[in-house]
């Protein structure tokens, strides 16, 4: 299992200060990205002034941290190569934002980027059917509106989860949106391997306590 901080910033320096609040204590980090279009919600890179930024992803990234770009955009083709060129190691994109899902995965292959496909609640399962064996792993959102910290926890990416860990074993799952300590056990024992944590961890004094109590759960024996 793999906890995975989530930060949304509306500038680079808001993001560099929430990486360093978890360093040395997770793999990967992932950067969520809004463009308001795809979302209400603009951040950065799509704030005012904070496009110039993107070349400094590769300054918060080591061979110890890993930094996932979460693309909550349209049309994601048309700017992922600019976040692979400064050090993304890991593409989610979502499955309603576009339709060139090969043109997506085919190029990320080549530059040799992990791929994941984002669903959201509303979109059936089935949908990723035609993209297993060509993608790394599947992101389920678990909250019904995306775009910011805090919104509520749907319980039916459960039986989600579970169908499809059941339907395909070897998938990865992760699972994005309203994760705390409370559901995260629940989600283990569906079949999610990456649980993605934003106001759970960025909203406590102290993220790195937040991080080691989910690792916790892991070892917890089920009820």
């Amino acid at each position: 299992m793999e906890i995975v901080p989530a930060i949304i910033g509306k500038n680079i320096k808001e993001i560099e200060d929430r990486v360093t609040k978890v360093l040395g204590e997770v793999k990967w980090i992932q950067i969520d990205v809004m463009d308001g279009i795809f979302t209400p919600q603009k951040s950065w890179p799509y704030t005012e002034g904070a496009i110039s930024d993107l070349a400094k992803i590769d300054a918060i990234r080591s061979d110890e941290q890993k930094i996932e770009i979460h693309l909550m955009v349209q049309d994601p083709e048309k700017v992922i190569s600019e976040f692979v060129e400064y050090g993304a190691d890991r593409i989610v994109f979502h499955y309603e934002a576009t339709k060139n899902y090969s043109e997506i995965i085919n190029f990320l292959e080549n530059e040799e980027v992990e791929v994941a496909v984002s669903i959201m609640m509303s979109t059936p399962i089935s949908a990723i059917d035609e993209l297993i064996g060509e993608i790394d792993s599947v992101q389920f959102m678990s909250i019904d509106n995306i775009g910011s910290y805090g919104q509520p926890f749907n319980e039916l990416v459960l039986d989600r989860i579970k169908d499809t860990k059941e339907k395909y074993p070897g998938l990865s799952i992760s699972v994005d949106g309203g994760v705390s300590l409370e559901n995260a056990k629940s989600l283990i024992d569906a079949g999610a391997e990456d649980l993605i944590i934003g106001s759970a961890i960025f909203g406590k004094d102290n993220p790195k306590s937040e991080i080691l109590k989910f690792k916790e759960l892991e070892s917890t024996p089920v009820k």
